[in-house]
């Protein structure tokens, strides 16, 4: 039930029901037999074109659960089992399913795919009205109202015979529509569904075709998916949990797998995500971050995978890369970076490499680089060339495959595995009438392919691997790939280009500042390989959801969020030469190498010179600047940590270095001082010293002895009068 009809059903009430007399509703519903019948009643009369009254996109959906059996003889009843949904906002009234079928035959692979390429409309064909071929979806009594997103399961069938086949062998379409009033409209086709129905010969037993000897059917399962992890145990969706669940597509492929005669290919991306489910993981994303559901599913799925029988297995790039792509992009070293990470997984690098891109999309310019691994052989889908292996392009064979095989078809869809079931014997039953003993490989890919391709082999094919295939001789071709527009336009927008470059550039400048890359090497190849994916050509908002985060990290490794420095915003310098201090801290979890850049505004006045120096892990650093100065005054300077390549892992910081002389003027001044203190001192001792020795000299007790003579006379001999000994004040005198 598509999302359109369950919001039609949301929107829409319950018509109420009109009454009507009886014989008025069984006059309208003969009328509009009769006017459907006459117009398709197969051999009996023309064959309108089944489209007629058909407007894209159909009101109503088919989904064939089965059609039975698949390769009927003439005397059997094909049998369509199917459910049909009201995908429109109206409700229908007066529902059938019916049996259809178009006569016209297709004898060859180039008709069958013209045939499967064309739009509906352009199919004439026929709705059988026998017993058993159509069946009411509304009554008149207890559901006479299809309401918008309400579904109905119909069973319709019609004997071989009376639907007008040719005697000769082919391929030729059944299905079924739905014919009803949509709204108030006039009755009308309202969807259908078509199938490829092998038919042998009239004279020909059930299920053989008289050709020998028979083909050869080579099935590859390929294990792998859209990328996911973004990290190590982080993962931007859930996805990979759905397609573990056992009716999942991993799970589908991987039984598939298990089968005898069955090679398979694995991804080793898809091993790396599993293996980090296994050990818990989480999904990240815009609304925050949550447990992942998948850990036991991927611990199973694991252990199944390792038992596959590795004879018949290979691997295929990491993430398989759109090779074509980078080759044009320039971008060759991430296809490098891919071998690099599987090479990391030993035991899965052990097996052999076959390249392929997503649906064996590439060029001659992609193979060139695919070939750069030395792959055994590389896996490609081009209808300009019909043998299984191909001779090289350059050095590895070319094994060439169908993709559309297992696309189902044809349209209008949805293909279920019956369709791609009955396309796959379509196909093999039509190579077997025009290249008997040919050989054919099919990729399984799909849930629906996985499935179709494991019901029983019809009795014109035989079984072999991809081992046996390689043991052949390669078949000489024109060597012209079918690389057209359409294939051009799928590959990443060159915007998107732009970003998957800006990623490689700066992880590789990260890796460069490492102390010990290896590490981060690990989990940036992985993500670079992921990003690259051929996946995206059919998912190309997921690439962008995948590479947010691997943007985010990068802008946070150049933002200056992870590494930033920090110094004073004024030095002054007392002369010529001196020294201040600046610090790197580094954020990230790795150590690095980095180099302290300056830049002067006056470099003739003033520079210094760069500085190597590693940085821990979560980690500051502080190292000494020695600036040279060559004249006085202020200087602008500005300083940053790049990689040691030169890129720039760091803002700019401003300071101002100011050089002056001024600093030896003042050591002359103090020296200066110094000496006339000392010389003023010296100086005042000396003069203490003097002083002291004079007093000293003048004392009573060291005058010397007079010569002994005679008195005077005493009319003649006045009185002496008392010295007074003279002083003079100390004070501060220095």
């Amino acid at each position: 039930m598509s999302s359109r009809a369950l919001h039609g059903l949301a929107r829409q009430q319950p018509t109420p029901r009109r009454r009507r007399p009886r014989f008025r509703l069984v006059v309208e519903f003969l009328l509009a037999f009769v006017l459907v019948a006459l117009g398709s009643l197969g051999p009996l009369g023309s064959a309108p074109p089944a489209h007629a009254d058909e407007t894209p996109p159909s009101p109503v959906s088919i989904h064939v659960q089965s059609l039975v059996p698949e390769l009927p003889g003439r005397d059997d009843t094909v049998t369509i089992r199917a459910v049909a949904s009201n995908d429109s906002d109206q409700p229908i009234t007066q529902a059938q399913a019916v049996f259809w079928r178009s006569r016209p035959g297709m004898r060859s692979l180039s008709d069958l795919r013209d045939t499967v390429g064309s739009p509906p409309r352009d199919v004439s064909g026929a709705q059988i009205w026998t017993e058993g071929a159509y069946q009411s979806l509304t009554t008149n009594n207890q559901s006479p109202t299809w309401q918008p997103g309400e579904i109905r399961t119909f069973e319709v069938r019609a004997p071989v015979d009376s639907l007008g086949f040719p005697d000769a062998a082919g391929v030729y379409l059944v299905g079924a529509q739905v014919v009803g009033r949509l709204g108030g409209a006039p009755l009308g086709t309202q969807g259908q569904t078509r199938l490829l129905l092998p038919l042998a010969a009239e004279d020909a037993p059930v299920n053989a075709v008289p050709a020998a000897p028979a083909n050869t059917v080579i099935s590859a399962v390929i294990l792998s998916s859209r990328p996911s992890m973004t990290e190590p145990g982080v993962f931007v969706d859930d996805h990979l949990a759905e397609e573990l669940q056992p009716t999942g597509r991993l799970a589908q492929l991987l039984a598939a797998a298990r089968r005898p005669e069955v090679s398979w290919l694995v991804d080793p991306a898809l091993i790396e995500e599993l293996t980090a489910m296994a050990d818990g993981y989480v999904v990240r994303s815009a609304n925050g971050e949550a447990p992942g559901a998948g850990q036991l599913a991927a611990r199973e799925w694991l252990v199944e995978f390792d038992r596959l029988d590795t004879g018949r297995g290979f691997r295929v790039p990491f993430a398989v890369p759109d090779a074509s792509m980078l080759q044009r992009a320039d971008l060759a070293e991430v296809m490098t970076r891919a071998d690099a990470a599987a090479g990391r997984l030993s035991d899965i690098a052990q097996l052999p490499l076959i390249a392929w891109s997503n649906d064996g999309i590439v060029d001659e310019a992609g193979i060139a680089l695919e070939e750069e691994a030395e792959p055994r052989a590389i896996l490609t889908s081009s209808p300009l060339a019909s043998p299984a292996l191909l001779e090289p392009l350059g050095t590895a064979p070319l094994i060439n495959y169908t993709a559309a095989t297992t696309a189902g078809g044809p349209e209008p869809g949805p293909s279920s595995q019956a369709h791609v079931r009955q396309r796959m014997l379509a196909e093999s039953f039509l190579i077997s009438l025009s290249e008997p003993g040919a050989t054919t490989v099919r990729v399984i890919d799909t849930a629906e392919a996985a499935a179709a391709d494991g019901g029983p082999d019809p009795s014109w094919t035989v079984r072999r691997t991809l081992p046996d295939l390689l043991q052949t001789r390669p078949a000489a071709w024109s060597g012209e790939l079918a690389y057209a527009e359409p294939h051009r336009e799928n590959e990443l927008t060159e915007p998107r280009v732009e970003v998957l470059r800006e990623v490689a550039t700066n992880y590789q400048a990260y890796l460069r500042m490492l102390v010990d890359p290896e590490p981060a090497s690990r989990t940036m190849d992985a993500a670079l390989a992921r990003s690259a994916s051929s996946w995206w050509r059919v998912d190309q908002a997921g690439f962008d959801t995948y590479a947010d985060p691997q943007v985010a990290a990068v802008d946070r490794l150049w933002s200056g969020q992870a590494i930033t420095v920090t110094a004073q915003p004024s030095v002054l310098m007392s002369g010529q030469s001196g020294s201040f201090p600046m610090t790197v801290t580094n954020r990230l979890d790795q150590a690095v190498s980095l180099r302290l850049t300056f830049e002067s505004f006056q470099p003739q006045r003033l520079s210094i010179p760069d500085m190597e120096l590693e940085v821990g892990a979560n980690q500051s650093v502080t190292v000494n600047v020695q600036p040279l100065a060559a004249a006085n005054g202020p200087v602008r300077i500005s300083a940053w940590a790049t990689s040691p390549d030169g890129t720039a892992v760091s803002k700019r910081v401003w300071m101002t270095v100011e050089a002056t002389d001024l600093g030896r003027v003042g050591w002359i001044i103090v020296i200066a001082s110094g000496i006339v203190l000392l010389a003023a001192t010296a100086l005042r001792i000396r003069q203490v010293r003097h002083e002291r020795r004079r007093a000293f000299d003048d004392h009573p007790a060291r005058r010397p002895a007079r010569a002994i003579t005679e008195p005077p006379p005493p009319e003649t001999a006045p009185e002496p009068e008392p010295r007074r000994r003279q002083t003079q004040p100390r004070g501060d005198e220095r």
